[in-house]
C-alpha cells in the first residue's frame, strides 16, 4: 500500500489510513515500512509553479534590470522583503510525505514537490 505511489503520486495512501484499513497502530505501520521494506520517508517540499510564461517573464525583468543599473549604480540598489500571495491556500506539509527505498536524492522531483501557483 505505502509503495503504490511509486508509479502515480496520487494512488498512495497515508500510514493513518493503511492502520485504519489494516486495523493494526500506525506505529506498526511506520516500523513494518522501515524496518521489513527498509522505506524512508521524506517530506515534500512546496515549490513555485514555473511555466513558459513565467520563465519568459523573470527573463525580461531581468534584462531590463541589467540594462538600468550598470556598475557604479549597483551601490544605490536597494532590495526589500516581499509577501507572497498565493492562489492556492498552503498545505500542511507536516502530514505529507513520500516513501522511497533510496535517498531524497534519488526521488523523482514530480514525487517531491508540490507545486503551487
Amino acid at each position: 500500500m505505502i509503495c503504490s505511489q511509486e508509479g502515480n503520486s496520487s494512488t498512495h495512501l497515508s500510514t493513518r489510513q493503511i492502520s485504519a484499513e489494516l486495523n493494526i497502530s500506525q506505529m506498526s505501520v511506520c516500523r513494518i515500512a522501515k524496518r521489513s521494506l527498509r522505506l524512508k520517508s521524506f517530506r515534500r517540499v512546496p515549490a513555485q509553479v514555473i511555466n513558459d510564461m513565467t520563465r519568459q517573464k523573470r527573463l525580461e525583468h531581468a534584462r531590463a534590470l541589467l540594462r538600468r543599473v550598470n556598475v557604479r549604480k549597483t551601490k544605490d540598489v536597494f532590495f526589500t522583503d516581499e509577501k507572497n500571495f498565493y492562489l492556492n491556500p498552503p498545505i500542511c506539509n507536516q502530514n505529507n510525505h513520500v516513501w522511497s527505498a533510496g535517498r531524497k536524492t534519488d526521488v523523482e522531483p514530480h514525487r517531491l514537490l508540490v507545486e503551487r501557483e
